[in-house]
Order: structure tokens, then sequence, then C-alpha cells
């Protein structure tokens, strides 16, 4: 059950991505 961790993980990559 780590469905959190993965949501975070891809929320932050998204983030990096938008920031670039």
């Amino acid at each position: 059950m780590h469905s959190l961790t993965r949501i975070k993980v891809l929320q932050r990559r998204c983030t990096v991505f938008h920031s670039q």
C-alpha cells in the first residue's frame, strides 16, 4: 500500500518537468 509515495513522486516529477 504505497500509493501515497508513488503519487508524491509522480507529482514531484511533474513539477520538475514543468519547471524546466
